[in-house]
């Protein structure tokens, strides 16, 4: 008799280990997906305004052309060095994880400042030349 309470439970513990671990698995896979889909809007993104800004821009046409889409951005200086700059725009945010809380994702429109020497102390300015467009992806409020 023993036996058999045995094996009860041994096979109703099998099944509820079974189901967690499809539940789990499922879980895993929308995960990807979702992932996948957001990174696809981002690499719209990324095509739209690849298309739209033409190298060699300058700062004020480029913002021109940001305003006139609706786009709200915000400039960041020196990325790499005194003589980068870029302008960032919001196009999305990637879920919470256990560290971070609202990760943004921007449209990063890199420029090079037109002339260091004579704006040493105003690295940013309307003629910067539009050098390229990347997405990046920053971390939230962190622990």
């Amino acid at each position: 008799m023993r036996v058999w309470k045995y094996r009860r439970v041994i096979t109703i513990t099998a099944f509820f280990a079974a189901v967690a671990l499809f539940t789990l698995l499922i879980y895993r896979i929308r995960l990807e997906q979702n992932a996948s889909q957001r990174e696809a809007g981002y690499q719209s993104a990324l095509r739209e305004y690849s298309a739209v800004l033409m190298p060699g821009a300058t700062r004020k046409e480029v913002e021109g052309i940001l305003r006139s889409k609706g786009a709200q951005f915000h400039r960041e200086c020196c990325g790499g060095s005194i003589a980068e700059s870029s302008d960032l725009v919001r196009i999305g945010s990637d879920p919470d994880n256990w560290v971070c809380v609202g990760n943004p994702v921007y449209l990063e429109i890199q420029f090079d400042v037109a002339d260091v020497r004579s704006q040493p102390r105003k690295p940013v300015s309307d003629g910067d030349i539009y050098t390229s467009v990347t997405v990046i992806h920053k971390p939230g409020t962190c622990l």
